[in-house]
């Protein structure tokens, strides 16, 4: 056989795989269809697939390379930055192609599609399209439309007027793509013909409107429509505003809406931002909440009250290791957003490494270090057997804890948020379910509570390292290729060593709290155990819209929107003062109730509510607190806010504990703490704010100026 014969093979071979693999909705190249048959002087073999062949003959036709002097939306403006045609095509392309990947989809034509879709845009935009329209009806030639012209273009006036044979499915995309006339349904008319297709185009030209009725042949064309609209919307109007010929004022209604330019759209996309994180946050902490209300319930105030009081110091622990596990976070969305296969991989590899020993070595800590840590806290002699039992078998766990932490990151970083929530909800299951069994049945007290949460760990742990495993993307895990990468740890660490140094502090300070109640004894240790986990709820709230503020303002911040950055931090002020009062209030109002899941003692009721009293309806603070230090973090600074934390929150905590409480030693001076170090360090946060928000915001006011 010759070389160009096996190579030819070789290529049908492989268009023939590729196929198998894409979605059954896809248009398979193997369904290429031509308009005319081949040309005679067409080469004797191309080992190109045919969708590949029209991207080659729409990057090097001569309508593509006018592309490059043409605007998109703007003319007769100086500005470099100014979207060019060119540009457009492309952005269209890759977000088409985006879209096209996650659908699993031929992604070789919606490139043909996207790159050859304006190749018969007149000069000027749509402005010179509306001229030229209305010039060919005043002749009686009927309507001038870019979308039929790019056809005319690529398939009849290319090469001389000979044209080039480009595929039907890549013309009919390019012909039903006026993305700007948007559809309400995108759906392709799967039983179009070649007969159809040139009667829609011959439509275009003498039929009114008539590219507003087009669908598309193929899923393809449907998914480079949509994306035109995207990159229409997302770019051009930016463009108008940048040069003052449009504000957000002069925006259309139905366009405001989607852009979010006014305070109530901003309120409502952080409520719906927030909303779901919130939902994550509470359903873990139920997970939760059902050892502590299983041990409480079935096993005693002694059982609730050792479990409860090594929350703080297994925080201690873990925390660093866990906010390391952001930095993997954001490095692994770094390399995956830009497409360095190579990096992301060796990162995924590093950071499960990494967690795989973090894992072994506070399992390690946690089998001998236990009971030296519970004793260094004062807990009580009827305690602390107890105590030591759960935090022996539950550090037990941590290999399996520290994995799926590190795995779900990375999933996070990919932008698969579902897969992560699902593996909690199962895991969570099964720890309920475990918890009641071994608690009740078999009467295991605190240690079945332990090994059912350990277990649970073991399954979201597989769940996760499974996902990983059978992807066959840039983030497949593949346990032969387990190392560590100085050069990708260092990057984890300097992201996330910061943010794990402020959570193991402030849990430190929550460790010296509870050596405070420890002190009380075990009935305080119950009711703080209780109330401590209706106020983890209470977090879970707020931190969503802390969080949220943090992420729009970043997204601002990008963009030089000065003005909508401090909208965002005064309207998640007003939604997180107002979920905290509602929440917080009605903790209070209804504590009796809630503690009484937990337990049935009166006296550990009695505690409990004395502790919500000071904690709860005071939450509010809490958000204040951490929403300037957040906001400064949407906009890059993090060191400062993350040393002030420390100080105004554990030092003023520490300074109340040795200092205050054992001169006026009750549960209620203990907890004012709360509110008094929240106050503290929101003025320290407002000062840094102030001081940072001119450093950053006097060159977004100068661009802006400028403009």
């Amino acid at each position: 056989m010759k070389e160009e014969e096996k190579i030819i093979k070789n290529t049908i071979k492989r268009t023939k795989e590729y196929d198998r693999t894409l979605s059954p909705y896809a248009c398979k190249t193997s369904e290429c269809q031509k308009l005319r048959k081949e040309e005679s002087e067409h080469e004797e073999f191309d080992i190109r697939w045919p969708f590949e062949e029209d991207i080659d003959r729409i990057l090097y036709c001569k309508s593509y390379q006018r592309y490059t002097d043409k605007t998109q939306a703007l003319s007769f403006f100086q500005s470099a930055h100014i979207s060019k045609r060119s540009i457009h095509v492309q952005w269209v392309s890759r977000i088409a192609r985006q879209i096209g990947k996650g659908l699993n989809l031929n992604l070789d034509l919606i490139e043909a599609a996207a790159l050859g879709h304006d190749l018969g845009h007149a000069p000027y935009g749509h402005v010179g399209e509306r001229a030229l329209n209305e010039k060919l009806q005043e002749k009686g030639f009927g309507y001038f439309c870019h979308n039929a012209n790019s056809v005319r273009n690529i398939l009849y006036l290319e090469r001389n007027g000979k044209g080039y044979n480009v595929s039907l499915q890549v013309l009919d995309a390019i012909l039903c793509h006026n993305g700007e006339m948007l559809s309400k349904k995108y759906e392709p008319d799967r039983k179009k013909t070649k007969k159809q297709f040139l009667q829609e185009y011959h439509d275009c030209w003498h039929k009114e409107n008539a590219s507003l009725e087009l669908k598309p042949m193929t899923l393809e064309g449907c998914v480079v429509r949509i994306s035109d609209v995207i990159s229409y919307i997302g770019k051009d109007i930016e463009d108008a505003m940048s040069v003052g010929i449009l504000q957000k004022k002069d925006l259309p209604e139905k366009v405001v809406k989607v852009l979010g330019d006014n305070n109530k759209s901003i309120m409502n996309k952080l409520i719906s931002f927030s909303i779901p994180l919130m939902i994550s946050g509470i359903l873990q902490l139920a997970f939760n909440a059902v050892d502590i209300v299983v041990v409480g319930r079935f096993s005693g105030s002694e059982s609730l009250a050792a479990v409860g009081s090594t929350t703080a110091l297994i925080n201690v622990f873990t925390n660093l290791f866990i906010g390391i596990s952001l930095g993997a976070n954001v490095l692994a969305a770094r390399f995956y957003a830009a497409g360095r296969e190579k990096e992301m991989s060796e990162t995924v590899h590093t950071a499960i490494t990494f967690a795989i020993i973090s894992g072994v070595v506070m399992a390690l800590v946690g089998l001998f270090f236990s009971r030296g840590a519970l004793e260094l806290m004062g807990t009580p002699d009827n305690v602390i057997n107890l105590s030591t039992l759960y935090m022996k078998i539950y550090f037990l766990g941590m290999p399996f804890f520290m994995l799926y932490n590190y795995g779900a990151a990375i999933l996070r970083a990919v932008g698969d948020t579902k897969r992560p929530l699902l593996f909690l909800i199962v895991a969570g299951v099964i720890n309920a379910c475990l918890n009641l069994l071994l608690v009740i049945a078999f009467h295991l007290g605190v240690a079945g509570v332990a090994i059912a949460t350990v277990t649970a760990q073991f399954v979201s742990c597989v769940l996760v390292l499974r996902c990983l495993y059978k992807s066959d993307s840039s983030y497949q895990l593949r346990f032969s290729k387990l190392m560590i990468k100085k050069v990708y740890l260092g990057q984890i660490f300097q992201v996330g060593i910061p943010a794990g140094i402020q959570s193991t502090v402030i849990n430190f300070s929550n460790v010296l709290l509870q050596s405070s109640v420890n002190s009380f004894g075990s009935v305080a240790m119950a009711g703080y155990t209780a109330a401590n986990n209706i106020f983890g709820f209470l977090y879970a709230s707020i931190n969503a819209v802390t969080q949220a503020c943090m992420s729009f303002t970043s997204q601002n911040y990008g963009v030089g929107k000065w003005k909508r950055m401090d909208r965002v931090l005064v309207d998640c002020l007003i939604l997180s003062t107002t979920i905290a009062l509602i929440l917080g209030g009605g903790a209070y109002l209804f504590g009796p109730e809630l503690l009484k899941i937990y337990t049935d003692d009166p006296q550990v009721i009695s505690c409990g509510m004395e502790i919500l009293l000071y904690t709860t309806v005071t939450y509010f603070l809490c958000g204040w607190m951490d929403l300037f230090p957040g906001s400064l973090r949407g906009m890059g600074k993090s060191i400062v806010p993350m040393i002030l934390s420390v100080i105004g929150t554990v030092g003023t905590r520490i300074v109340w504990i040795f200092g205050i409480f054992p001169r006026f030693r009750s549960l209620k001076i203990l907890f004012i703490s709360y509110p008094v170090s929240w106050i503290i360090t929101i003025i320290l946060q407002v000062i840094c704010f102030i001081f940072v928000r001119r450093i950053v915001y006097a060159p977004l006011k100068k661009r802006e100026a400028a403009i």
